[in-house]
């Protein structure tokens, strides 16, 4: 008799978890910051025009038009040892959402979900 193995996405791209701000604070307390790869850091200059800046080398910023909620929402990208990554969506009237990713395949789901035209 085969056996089926269940995987957690038939997707290239799986999607991060949507969290609540405390949930995702916590997080963000319990593991330090980690710098960007210079992979992660090529990917956002070539993807995204309108990125910011990195902050500590740790945490991109973009500004992204029409993601769910106004003209402009920003985004931020953290991300944080052992892999993970914490995102945080604002829109101009300061209302978000927060997501935790457990490694880049999910920051890449992300970005996907949200219309972008990623490679």
């Amino acid at each position: 008799m085969k056996r089926i193995r269940k995987f957690e996405s038939f997707s290239n791209n799986r999607m991060p978890t949507k969290v609540n701000e405390d949930e995702w604070n916590r997080k963000w307390k319990i593991h330090d910051l980690e710098k960007l790869t210079e992979i992660e850091k090529e990917f956002f200059r070539q993807k995204f025009r309108t990125y910011i800046e990195y902050i500590g080398e740790s945490l991109v910023q973009l500004e992204i038009p029409n993601i769910r909620y106004s003209n402009m929402t920003k985004v931020d990208i953290i991300k944080i040892k052992d892999d993970w990554y914490l995102i945080e969506e604002t829109c101009d009237d300061g209302d978000g959402e927060f997501y935790i990713c457990d490694e880049w395949d999910e920051v890449l789901g992300y970005l996907s979900n949200i219309n972008l035209k990623i490679s």
